[in-house]
């Protein structure tokens, strides 16, 4: 099996959809019999997520919302990276593209060892000082022996660089045993909205601008009285106070919950809790949302945008793909799927589900990143496979 480093600067302990995303990835690549994973991380304060069976080299704690973590990890990266060649003589490294990282670069040139560059997001994208980081993203691909994305608005970008090596597009994805239709009671804090009557619309995600709850909460606001719904929030973010105001300012704060930050393990207890759920990706901020494949999963119809990764939600007929985020194109997404009969909502459930899990699960993922078949076939050609030097 092929020797894999994984490195990354994320927080595995993080609820952004980044975090989870890296997350997911390392615990697939952990569980995998075709797999021999190694690991650096920044260390965590939580219990680790990270499998006991993995050899992880832990960089400094990384504390949230600061950029100067950065520039001072450099010393523990150069050190769990040294430590980690000589000790696990990986035959692939898999790095996860951040705001700093540039000392990995190095390994991309040696001979032998596959390199791969996996960009996830725009990872610029909040930082006042873009251009070193761009930079970063390109030196990286030019000595990368493959570079995978998560939607197709990063190899535009990355194409603007001067990038001209194939870049291969694997969206997000979902583990279909974790997510799937929970048919417990609605979780106690949404059951005073629920009834059997009632038509609920959920979110599920950090609450910033580049989610357009707000427009969510304008066009729940512009529904007919006569539509007895509720509206599920579930998540936190800057934006909170502000939507909690509008709620107010729009009369529906007695059909709306925001349950703040709930547990990972008990989001599909919640997605299972509403007949629909939104997640967009902003035309002005692109992003493949993990969480639209975690509601299909749990076979639930879903209302996004049309982007190249998401068109398979038109052509199964598992949704409504939007071409702009508006009031009004939501509203009359909202309508459309009230209107649909339970059952035919239903059935687009269980056909979202099929889908993703047979051509979105982490697994599938994994095993188009790694590669495992076509690695065993080059395996006799690494320098690793040589006898160790002996003095």
């Amino acid at each position: 099996m092929p020797r894999v480093l994984f490195i990354t600067t994320e927080n595995l302990t993080g609820t952004s959809g980044s975090n989870i995303a890296t997350s997911e990835l390392i615990r697939t690549m952990a569980n995998s019999d075709n797999i021999d994973l190694s690991l650096i991380a920044p260390a965590v304060d939580k219990p680790s997520p990270v499998p006991e069976s993995v050899s992880t080299y832990w960089l400094t704690s990384k504390p949230a919302g600061t950029i100067r973590w950065h520039l001072q990890h450099q010393p523990s990266m150069a050190w769990a990276l040294l430590t980690a060649m000589f000790k696990e003589r990986p035959e692939q490294i898999i790095i996860r593209i951040g705001p700093s990282t540039l000392i990995p670069t190095v390994v991309g040139l040696l001979p032998g060892v596959q390199y791969k560059v996996l960009i996830r997001g725009f990872v610029h994208r909040n930082l006042s000082v873009q251009r070193p980081v761009k930079t970063l993203m390109w030196v990286n691909t030019i000595v990368s022996d493959k570079t995978i994305v998560a939607f197709e608005a990063i190899a535009e970008m990355l194409r603007g660089l001067g990038v001209r090596s194939e870049i291969t597009v694997i969206p997000n994805a979902v583990d279909p045993n974790l997510f799937t239709v929970n048919e417990e009671q609605p979780p106690e804090s949404v059951r005073d909205v629920i009834d059997d009557a009632t038509f609920v619309v959920g979110f599920i995600g950090s609450m910033e601008d580049r989610h357009r709850v707000d427009t969510l909460v304008e066009a729940v606001a512009s529904l007919p009285q006569s539509i007895e719904m509720a509206l599920i929030l579930i998540g936190d973010g800057p934006q909170r106070a502000e939507l909690e105001a509008l709620v107010s300012e729009a009369g529906i704060q007695n059909f709306t919950v925001f349950t703040g930050l709930v547990p990972h393990k008990t989001v599909p207890q919640y997605i299972s809790s509403c007949d629909i759920l939104y997640g967009i990706s902003d035309p002005e901020k692109p992003s493949n949302p993990i969480k639209i494949y975690e509601y299909l999963a749990c076979e639930r119809p879903v209302i996004t945008t049309k982007t190249p990764e998401l068109a398979f939600i038109e052509q199964e007929q598992i949704g409504i793909a939007m071409e702009e985020v508006t009031v009004q194109s939501i509203h009359n997404a909202l309508v459309d799927l009230y209107e649909t009969p339970p059952n035919e909502r239903e059935a687009m459930g269980r056909r979202g589900r099929a889908y993703v899990s047979q051509h979105h699960s982490w697994s599938a993922v994994v095993n188009e990143l790694v590669g495992v078949e076509a690695w065993i076939e080059m395996l006799s050609y690494s320098y690793w496979t040589l006898p160790a030097r002996t003095c």
